[in-house]
């Protein structure tokens, strides 16, 4: 057959043609359940080359169709089967063949850069009146492709699905879309290696450090290594701080505590714990360890800490009693201590106080009640893993299973063996309790709760519920994806619910609880544009991240025409009592982070909720009166879910709590996680471990390298310790440490995060355009800078940029808190200020080199975003695309908050960050802050092998981050040699200063006068490499602008 295809048009006149020339063989028996024109077409190419069909043609036609011989042999031709299924599937698959061949070639034109590749023509031949349509096209070769017909559309329609058989035939579509490359030239585009320059000067300067190295300084490993002794000031006080010789008026102490126990009126005697008072205090004088099983309500966080301390009262001997009470959460600490010292009528900080990160009100004297974070509480037995001082551990709230709860306990257990004396008492509500009594092998006491009865609906009560169509939404969405494992919540019925309480349901508040703030919005916006009638709504979304004065507003009053309506996360499920709640609205979702092994990384995604979550959502409408709850769940569904929540040490990365163990034992990870009530998987503890060899924190034998001994000093992920040991090395640190402050928390310092994303990137890229943390980091001096000038001039300048001015004075706080660690573990010198108006303060002689800045987050990190204009797209390779990836092989998105949000423009393929969470409906790692850098920060900072192989005059390095992830750079060969010779003395140095003890010899101080010239070198190399990036006069502007105003 030649290149042009020819067909004859129209079914209809077809059919008659083949009725005309008497085939009803041939139309019984192949033409039957088949396109018409692919048979005729067939006849048509059979004939003769490039002809029309005349009456001629299928007279002969009709001839020879009538011989039987041939008849046989022309059905059972294996090429026109073939050929009659390959049209009809090319039929099938593009039903509008016109548009699909334009959309196809517009790719091609964008891909190859040429808008001749498809062009077409058409002409109608005078005689026969048939239009005859021709696509032209260039690609994969030069072809052209006609149709006939007496309709013009019908002509065109035939030449492209010619010209579409042809391609898919030839293979050069998948999935409707072209094939336009090869796989070689997809596997050349992915490996080009990124281009590296640098100037001569800074080269030439970089020879010289190398060669001065090499020659004049001698780095001698010696016996003068560091040694970690972060504790040395504490570690002669007991478990509450003070000095173990402290000396108090004990008598005096003593008389005043029972004498302010005979005049005290016992309040709140109604509550069922008190009913248990003597068993409770009997049982432990008989038993070391005390599990106390306690429903809601039942009064056990403020009642046990006082039975005891007030039968020690009675004894006469109070100073004897010291009593640490552990919290899950601050507020939870705070407002504890703060009720119990009420009811004692005493002075928070008296006999009863609270210490909490960064705040505290304890007491001076012995006899006292310290209620603290479980956070505190590990930190007071690194210090003395016998808690020494302390006569009751109470760990409260058990039953929520943090990671820290689980740590604490297996270092209780460790701790009664060493201090006979000591009592420890585990509360926890009725979920899950005889966990704990098995693994403390303890006496158990069980007391009831004060919940007033709820009456519990599930999805099969829910439908039968009077008249619920007609409060159906006017907006209708689309609430589930079919194609996706995903749970979605029902918006639809869910408003539906709520509505029919409104209209059908006495006064009382209701509380929805929903996955995310994403959910929240949505039902939000449903119910304000369809509200409830005749009743006024006032609707009250509460998130983890909302500010405190919005997340007050839910225990408001309303007036009796109001529904009150609370749409919560689980934020709302514990510690929240909202007085006026009577109907529960339950999605049975919750969205939680997750460890997900296949990905290897943390995956954000919804959940059902586990029956006991399912009871305790239901329980909170009937805290002070009788309520309903709905559940949307069936309730065969609701038997097969989990028993209790799944505990957080198996659901989660565990890099910090591994390195954390270092600070308790010298034990390996798989020997203290295996003592733990639930213990994680050996496969899962040797991921943490490998991660920690990795990031250079462990050697391979699990002991702590030099950097591992200076990170252990901070309580922050390992990530972040080591990002402020390099700023001080590096010398930058308040950047470094002000980044830290704000990301190593939940909580952002900017108001309104969830719904004004716009207008925080905004405000960041003022600072500056291609790094969040950076940005941050000037955004804080400046609110500093404010500050220490004036208070009015710092809150105007938290309005102006939408800051959280009491989150700012926190962070100052903590701020301070890190410092002082790195001075304890000797990276800072304790004779320094430290303090921004400090000029010639060492440790921050590089603090406003920005690319330094970004490349210690990189080098602490280890993580990378990598852009490229090249991605797939539904299996194709498509170039002029935005495609983002980490580690080589998983699509990241960067979120709406980030200044790198839907960038447009690249001057570098390159980001850092801190934390990525993949998200199941996005099918996508969320990226919420990152950092752009250079390629040359990513060779001198990525602390991999280099693989180097010459190619002429030019040398391509290779970086294999691991094994689906390479990273390639080319330079000509002088470039190459100098920067892995420099960027090897580099590291040699920082390892140097890492390893530095305390005795300053002639040796330490010319290792610290050739760090500050290697120093310089690099700085001047880092800026170079990253000016094309972003204009650092802009931002000195910019903070200038900032000084004038106030």
């Amino acid at each position: 057959m030649s290149q042009t295809f020819l067909a004859f048009g129209g079914h209809r006149s077809t059919y008659k043609c083949i009725r005309q020339c008497y085939m009803p063989y041939l139309y019984k028996n192949i033409i039957k359940n088949i396109n018409v024109h692919s048979a005729m077409q067939y006849c048509i190419s059979m004939k003769e080359e490039d002809v029309h069909l005349t009456k001629q043609n299928i007279d002969e036609l009709s001839h020879d169709v009538h011989n039987e011989e041939k008849i046989n042999r022309f059905s059972s031709n294996k090429t026109f089967r073939e050929d009659i299924v390959v049209s009809k599937r090319i039929e099938r698959l593009y039903q509008q063949p016109k548009t699909s061949l334009l959309e196809i070639y517009k790719i091609v034109c964008q891909e190859l850069n040429d808008q001749t590749v498809l062009t077409s023509s058409c002409k109608q031949d005078s005689v026969s009146e048939l239009w005859e349509f021709t696509y032209n096209v260039k690609w994969p070769n030069t072809m052209s492709f006609k149709g006939a017909s007496i309709k013009k559309s019908t002509a065109c329609k035939n030449a492209a699905l010619k010209c579409l058989e042809w391609l898919e035939v030839n293979r050069k579509l998948k999935f409707g879309k072209p094939l336009v490359y090869t796989k070689q030239q997809i596997q050349q585009i992915q490996e080009k290696p990124c281009e590296l320059s640098v100037a001569t000067e800074i080269l030439d300067n970089m020879e010289k450090l190398v060669e001065i190295y090499r020659t004049k300084i001698d780095i001698q490993r010696t016996d003068n290594s560091f040694i970690p002794n972060i504790y040395t000031t504490i570690l002669d006080c007991d478990a509450f701080g003070y000095p173990s010789k402290y000396i108090a008026n004990i008598n005096l102490r003593n008389r005043l505590l029972r004498s302010r126990l005979t005049e005290r009126r016992i309040r709140h005697a109604d509550l069922p714990i008190f009913e248990f008072r003597d068993k409770i205090l009997s049982m432990l004088e008989r038993s070391q360890i005390l599990l106390i099983e306690g429903d809601t309500g039942c009064g056990k966080s403020t009642q046990v800490p006082q039975f005891i301390l007030d039968s020690y009262a009675h004894n006469g001997n109070a100073t004897d009693c010291n009593i640490l009470v552990s919290q899950p959460r601050k507020i939870s600490a705070i407002s504890l201590a703060d009720r119990v010292a009420h009811e004692r009528n005493e002075i928070l900080g008296d006999v009863v106080g609270y210490q909490v990160r960064l705040k505290n009100e304890t007491p001076q004297e012995p006899g006292r009640i310290l209620y603290c974070t479980t956070g505190i509480l590990l930190r007071k037995l690194q210090c003395t893993p016998g808690l020494e001082g302390c006569s009751h551990v109470i760990l409260d709230e058990a039953h929520e299973r943090s990671i820290d709860t689980d740590v604490l306990m297996n270092l209780l257990r460790r701790a009664v063996d060493r201090n006979p004396d000591l009592k420890v008492l585990i509360m926890s509500a009725t979920i899950n309790a005889h966990l704990f009594q098995e693994y403390f092998n303890c006496p158990a006491i069980k007391v009831p709760g004060r919940l007033y009865p709820v009456e519990m609906n599930f999805m099969e009560d829910i439908e039968n519920l009077p008249d619920l169509q007609k409060y159906k939404p006017y907006l209708n969405i689309n609430y589930h994806d079919e194609n996706s494992e995903s749970l979605f919540v029902n918006y639809v019925k869910i408003v539906q619910i709520i509505k029919w309480i409104s209209e059908n349901k006495p006064q009382g508040a209701v509380l929805c609880f929903l996955p995310g703030w994403a959910e929240i919005v949505q039902v939000q916006k449903m119910l304000e544009d369809d509200p409830i009638f005749p009743q006024k709504q006032l609707l009250l979304p509460i998130h983890s991240k909302e500010s405190h004065e919005a997340q007050r507003m839910i225990f408001q009053e309303v007036p009796d025409d109001t529904r009150k309506i609370i749409l919560a996360t689980d934020i709302a499920e514990t510690g929240i009592t909202v007085s006026d709640v009577c109907y529960v609205v339950d999605s049975a979702i919750h969205r939680d982070v997750r460890w997900d092994d296949t990905k290897d990384q943390l995956c954000l995604s919804n959940h059902w909720v586990s029956q006991a979550n399912i009871q305790q959502r239901k329980g909170r409408a009937g805290r002070v009166r009788p309520g309903v709850s709905y559940h949307m769940i069936k309730r065969t569904e609701y038997d097969k879910l989990q028993e209790y929540p799944i505990a957080r040490v198996l659901s989660t990365s565990l890099e910090k709590t591994i390195l954390e163990i270092k600070s308790y034992t010298d034990e390996k990870a798989e020997v203290f996680l295996s003592g733990l009530l639930e213990p994680p998987s050996p496969s899962r503890i040797q991921k943490g471990v490998n991660y920690l060899i990795d990031l250079g924190v462990f050697d391979e034998e699990e002991n702590l390298t030099a950097l591992g001994k200076r990170m252990i000093a901070f309580p922050t992920h390992p990530k972040f310790s080591k990002a402020l040991v390099y700023s001080a090395i590096f010398n930058c640190v308040h950047p470094v440490v002000s980044i830290v402050s704000v990301f190593s928390g939940e909580d952002s310092p900017f108001q309104d995060v969830l719904g004004e994303k716009s207008k925080l990137r905004k405000n960041k890229a003022l600072y500056h355009p291609m790094s969040d943390h950076v940005a941050i980091s000037w955004i804080f001096k400046s609110w500093y800078t404010y500050n220490s000038y004036k208070l009015r001039s710092a809150i105007k300048f938290c309005r102006k940029i939408n800051l959280r001015h009491r989150k700012m004075e926190t962070l100052t706080v903590l701020r301070q808190m890190f410092i002082q660690q790195m001075i304890g573990c000797r990276l800072l010198r304790k004779d320094d200020t430290h303090a921004y108006d400090n000029p010639r303060d060492a440790a921050n002689k590089y603090e406003n080199k920005d690319e330094l800045v970004s490349a210690i987050l990189y080098a602490a990190t280890q993580q990378l975003i990598e852009h490229t204009n090249v991605g797939f797209k539904k299996g194709i390779l498509r170039t002029n695309s935005n495609d983002l990836r980490i580690r080589g092989k998983f699509k990241a998105m960067i979120s709406g908050e980030s200044v790198n949000y839907k960038r447009k423009v690249w001057p570098s393929q390159y980001l850092t960050y801190f934390r990525g969470e993949h998200c199941d409906t996005k099918h996508r790692t969320v990226i919420r802050e990152s950092s752009m850098v250079s390629p040359l920060t990513v060779l001198l900072f990525n602390q991999k092998e280099i693989q180097r192989h010459e190619r002429d005059d030019r040398t391509e390095m290779q970086i294999n981050v691991d094994e689906q992830h390479t990273l390639n750079f080319t330079c000509d060969k002088r470039t190459a040699d100098v920067l892995l010779k420099f960027r090897d003395v580099m590291w040699s140095v920082v390892q140097c200063s890492l390893e530095q003890g305390e005795v300053e010899d002639y040796g330490t101080r010319l290792i610290t006068e050739y760090k500050d010239q290697l120093l310089q070198t690099l700085v001047k190399a880092l800026d170079a490499s990253s000016a094309y990036t972003y204009d650092t006069q802009a931002t000195k502007d910019n903070n200038d602008n900032d000084k004038a105003s106030m």
